[in-house]
């Protein structure tokens, strides 16, 4: 459409037109003013100069409506940020709709914030001599909308802005944004989460490119008393540190895996520990290899396995005293059936030899009875008391025991105690005295030749400490003796043996002190171990439980009461033993009625009607066992202490839970004998006796 100043030059051209025709009919004369030939130059500029008003008309509109058809908003701002032109507008924008802002200010629009900024990116645009670009947010429809905005001066006094919707590209680039941030933080978690399993684990880690010859090793090092980055030539460094014994083989074993072709490689070997001493560790690496398949780099862990090494080996010892234990008191059981059959022959021969033989017979039965004392020592060895605990001064006991034990000693030998008042001991006093007495005497004959010190130390463990000897869990629940000799020491083939029963180094021993030591120990909830050297002599590590003497305090002694029996029934196969026990029981006022065999007893029992019955196991005709279910079948309430030199108390658990079934164990004294009838008797009334 033609806006009005087109219509006026055309019209003005058409008129021009039109008074030229009538002068030149009308008025002859002055025809000549216009020359035909410059009207219709005039007509051609006027004409033509329309066409080109036409096309440039045509061009705005196209110009116009390409630029209404963008996306981008396109406004001509001042310098004060006033709207004075809005060539382009998108509706989809959060922008205020045309006819609102035009010849309006930005302050008039947006908060006060926001137009400051605007207008400090136009002032910028305007001192810039090329355009500036910047991104920018406006709230719609309850979230933002983002918008990226090229300002570019176009003179002095104005500028062109042009905003496009970015909001898509920068949701993309805030996506990307967090995945790269959670990724960040995913590697960091990673990382973090390798650093603190490499600071729990007791492994050390190592990683060797044998290429470069770089190596990293872990803080794991540490157990080892080694610190982080301490190697700068890790295969020579670790090489330089195996045992003397295992280098040739675990380098010759890591070589041959690395040669054929293998993937991994293991090797358990001895390796040192900064402080000198060795360690036991198994050891796993990953081999890497090239396409050629040869090796490029290993990655490994050396687990540290002395501890678990040190308590296979003190399963290990249990398990052969447990055994050797338990074939040694077979062998005692045996063997006092031979002593039987010699000593009744050798007692028939002095009665009737002449007086010449009376010195062998003699001798003869002085080793019957001193294998009798041997096998009396294993049946104890096999069947221990109980420990008797109660809280010990560990000063005071030591004051006493010191003047009890020293006249054994060797006169050559020193004894040094290094004890500190305050420290109390959970033990059975006279257990323990045995204990130490046995060390000490070893300790003494070890150095009968060459003298020396003998020094018995005590303390309190430290808590969660380590020993190079042995393991010991939570170490501060126990106080820590050490007794040290200066003698000639023991050799490492038998260290490992030395606390078995029947093993000696001694000429005149029997290979028993040490066994009952371990063993009394290990009743007493303790460890003991020993370290040797020889030439320079011995160390036993011992482990008793610590205690508090105002929560363990002994219970003061009570008066022996009587046996509250006055019949009894003594089933026992051998007449020595049954005499001297029937005369004791009479001494005290019981009436005994003795039995020789498990046939006689239930008549007896049934005729003597007692108050209790010692039962022996081993009897000649019949186990005691069965003696005792007819027994118990005819009279349940009857006290029954079972008695036996070497039966196995394991199968009387089931009948010993009764409260009136007992079981003492040969040899015994009268007082022990006496006690135990007493418990049995106490807990049933005389009126149910047989």
């Amino acid at each position: 459409m033609l806006k009005r100043r087109e219509i006026a030059v055309i019209a003005a051209a058409i008129t021009l037109l039109c008074v030229t025709i009538l002068i030149d009919w009308n008025f002859p004369s002055y025809s000549g003013l216009l020359d035909p030939a410059q009207l219709g130059l005039v007509l051609a500029i006027v004409f033509g100069s329309f066409r080109i008003v036409a096309k440039l008309r045509t061009s705005e509109l196209k110009l116009r409506a390409l630029v209404g058809s963008l996306d981008e908003v396109i406004v001509i701002l001042d310098k004060d940020g006033r709207y004075l032109e809005i060539p382009s507008t998108n509706r989809a924008l959060p922008y205020k709709p045309q006819e609102q802002r035009l010849g309006r200010r930005i302050h008039d629009l947006y908060r006060q914030e926001v137009a400051d900024g605007f207008v400090a990116e136009i002032r910028r645009a305007l001192a810039s001599d090329g355009p500036i670009n910047f991104d920018y947010a406006l709230p719609a429809d309850g979230k933002d909308v983002w918008l990226n905005a090229t300002v570019t001066r176009l003179n002095d006094e104005t500028v062109i802005w042009v905003a496009r919707d970015i909001t898509q590209r920068k949701a993309a680039e805030m996506e990307l944004e967090y995945r790269f941030e959670d990724r960040t933080r995913e590697l960091r978690q990673s990382e973090e989460r390798f650093r603190l399993a490499m600071q729990a684990t007791s492994e050390a880690m190592w990683d060797l490119d044998l290429v470069t010859r770089r190596s990293w090793h872990s803080e794991g090092y540490r157990v080892f008393g080694y610190e982080q980055g301490f190697v700068e030539n890790g295969m020579q460094w670790w090489k330089e540190r195996l045992h003397p014994e295992d280098v040739d083989r675990i380098v010759a074993s890591r070589d041959e895996a690395g040669q054929s072709g293998q993937p991994s490689w293991s090797g358990e070997y001895r390796f040192r520990k900064a402080d000198g001493t060795f360690a036991h560790v198994l050891q796993h690496a990953l081999i890497l290899r090239d396409a050629r398949k040869r090796p490029i780099r290993i990655v490994g862990a050396m687990l540290d396995m002395t501890e678990r090494k040190q308590l296979v080996d003190q399963l290990e010892q249990a398990k052969r005293v447990s055994s050797l234990g338990r074939v040694a008191a077979s062998i005692a059981h045996e063997f006092n059936n031979i002593l039987m059959g010699i000593q009744p022959n050798v007692e028939a021969i002095q009665r009737s030899s002449p007086t010449g033989l009376r010195v062998m017979t003699e001798n003869i039965m002085r080793a019957v009875q001193r294998g009798k004392r041997v096998t009396d020592e294993i049946l104890r060895f096999t069947r221990p008391a109980e420990p008797a605990v109660e809280c010990v001064d560990v000063q005071a006991f030591f004051a006493k025991w010191r003047q009890d034990v020293e006249p054994m000693l060797a006169p050559q030998v020193e004894t040094v105690l290094e004890v500190p008042e305050g420290l109390h001991v959970a033990a059975d006093a006279t257990q323990l005295a045995q204990i130490f007495t046995n060390l000490a005497l070893n300790g003494s004959e070890a150095m009968q030749d060459s003298g020396g010190r003998l020094t018995i130390s005590a303390h309190l463990s430290n808590s969660f400490g380590s020993f190079p000897f042995g393991v010991v869990k939570s170490p501060d629940r126990f106080v820590h003796f050490i007794v040290k000799d200066e003698g000639c020491g023991i050799t490492s083939d038998r260290l490992n043996h030395i606390f078995e029963p029947l093993f000696t180094t001694k000429r005149a021993g029997i290979g028993l002190g040490l066994a009952i030591t371990y063993q009394i120990i290990t009743r007493h909830g303790g460890h003991i171990f020993v370290e040797s050297e020889v030439g320079k002599g011995s160390m036993f590590h011992l482990f008793l439980p610590a205690a508090m003497p105002e929560i363990a305090e002994p219970e003061a002694k009570q008066e022996s009461k009587a046996v509250p029996i006055q019949r009894l029934v003594l089933i026992e196969d051998e007449p020595a033993v049954a005499s001297g026990i029937a005369m004791l029981l009479e001494m005290d006022g019981i009436e005994v009625c003795t039995v020789h065999t498990g046939r006689d007893s239930i008549p007896a029992i049934e005729e003597f009607r007692p108050d209790a019955v010692i039962l022996d196991i081993g009897l000649p005709d019949m186990d005691g066992v069965g003696v005792y279910l007819e027994i118990q079948q005819r009279w349940p309430e009857l006290a029954v202490l079972f008695s036996t030199g070497h039966g196995d108390s394991a199968k009387l658990e089931t009948y010993l839970a009764r409260p009136n079934v007992g079981f003492i164990l040969k040899p015994y004294e009268f007082d022990a004998m006496r006690a135990a009838l007493g418990r049995l008797v106490e807990q049933k009334p005389a009126a149910q006796a047989c």
